[in-house]
């Protein structure tokens, strides 16, 4: 039997861990090696086994050939030093735990016996989220995304099938079944250009339209301000502008596709939404044109808001999410990506 006794169950980041493996064989034995490690994983799905292990660290105890006697009881201590982060998390879709492993390893190939222990894992004022290195989704707005050579090759697209189509028409216009061929490929290319000038047309009229954000490092129960200025060219009436602050876990999975020899494996991308809260800046006013309209909204983080956490395929992310809507216009979107650390 192995149990694993922890100094604290609760450390900081940089600090300490310690405590005992205590062996107590229910029959006498003779083991190999007690191999000690201290990690932290991924776990998702409240799955016992973390898809993931990192930083881990190790210590072996050599016992090769002790006799383990039946109803004692043998500690070995353990000190490990972790470092700063990531902070332990416990989320809808996955973990981020801290553990202790013990295991006893007797010579013989799956005749091994291991045990658990979980500790927490808490930020101190040197904590940095663990995002070193990683990627960040960037800053979007949708509007000026698209512009330029791609917007510009959909229009191409769009006004080829058009004028295709029309010089097909002309071309075979004798024959009874040439309208009836060509006329979807006009209609297609001319949705397709009319709903790329769409975003130009809702750029004249918000052409002057930015967002700024007081601060993109915040701390748990600190305050964040969003200011939006709107300013356009020609007077319209704005249905509503608002401002969503959302923390959400993102992360991969993995999906098995068809069968025997066929079965292929496909990775995907889920996102669960653990926070969110919105404020309306404007809504249904008439902005005049050229007239410079500001608009601000400040929100507070919770007190226990998760820390950011960015690996390969699992996220914790906090966003700050803009949106305008007017009329019949495709709407505007900027996002911004928020730090949260202690």
């Amino acid at each position: 039997m192995i149990e694993i006794q922890l100094t604290e169950a609760i450390v900081f980041g940089g600090g300490v861990v310690s405590g005992y493996v205590i062996l107590t064989p229910d029959q006498t034995q003779t083991a190999k090696t007690l191999q000690i490690d201290v990690f932290w994983g991924v776990y998702e799905d409240k799955s016992p086994v973390p898809q993931r292990q990192n930083s881990r660290q190790s210590v072996t105890v050599e016992i090769a050939g002790a006799q383990l006697t039946s109803g004692r009881t043998y500690q070995f201590p353990f000190e490990f030093s972790i470092p700063n982060g990531p902070a332990s998390y416990a989320g809808q879709s996955f973990d981020v735990r801290w553990v202790v492993q013990a295991r006893v390893k007797r010579g013989k190939l799956f005749d091994n016996e291991k045990e658990r222990a979980q500790f927490i894992l808490l930020p101190d004022s040197n904590f940095v989220p663990y995002s070193a290195g990683r990627s960040r989704p960037r800053i979007r707005n949708y509007w000026t995304r698209l512009n330029g050579i791609e917007r510009l090759g959909k229009i191409a697209f769009g006004a080829v099938l058009v004028f295709g189509g029309i010089l097909c028409m002309l071309a075979l216009s004798d024959e009874p079944l040439t309208f009836v061929v060509a006329l979807p490929f006009v209609l297609i290319g001319s949705g397709i250009m009319a709903w790329q000038v769409r975003h130009w047309i809702a750029r004249l009229f918000f052409a002057q339209l930015s967002v700024d954000v007081d601060k993109t490092i915040v701390s748990p129960a600190g305050a964040v301000t969003v200011s939006v200025n709107v300013s356009p060219w020609l007077s319209r009436i704005v249905d509503d502008v608002t401002v969503n602050l959302a923390a959400f876990e993102r992360y991969e999975r993995a999906r098995l596709m068809g069968t025997g020899s066929d079965r292929t494996q496909s990775r995907h991308i889920e996102r669960t939404v653990i926070y969110e809260e919105r404020a309306t800046l404007i809504r249904n006013r008439q902005l005049a044109g050229f007239e410079r309209h500001e608009a601000k909204a400040s929100f507070t983080l919770p007190q226990d808001a998760p820390l950011t956490f960015i690996t390969d395929t699992n996220q914790i992310l906090w966003q700050l999410t803009v949106i305008l809507k007017t009329g019949r216009l495709p709407r505007w979107v900027k996002e911004i990506v928020l730090d949260v650390e202690p």
